[in-house]
């Protein structure tokens, strides 16, 4: 089985409306594509938000996912400088 890489952009940095953001993400995922192997969001077991950094660049938090996230584990969510705002970007490896 293969697995994609998925993303969501949420603007918001209150951490409730980042998941709820996720939540309905996922839900749409599964209505639209099914419950199982779809390669979206979906697939995704939940989100787990790491803090611990803010990256300076879309495409520096987008490497660090990449490297860190793990198929079957939770989506993780970092922050990052997109200009004078702090934009999260949510990522995981999803089975398809």
């Amino acid at each position: 089985m293969g697995a994609d890489f998925a993303t969501l952009y949420v603007s918001s940095q209150d951490k409730k409306k980042i998941k709820s953001q996720f939540e309905a993400e996922q839900d749409s995922d599964r209505h639209e594509n099914g419950h199982s192997y779809s390669g979206g969001l979906g697939m995704a077991p939940g989100l787990t938000i790491d803090d611990s950094k803010t990256y300076d660049s879309e495409e520096n938090a987008y490497d660090y996912l990449i490297d860190k996230c793990q198929k079957w584990e939770n989506a993780i969510g970092v922050p990052y400088r997109d200009g004078d705002k702090i934009v999260y970007l949510i990522g995981a490896w999803c089975s398809s």
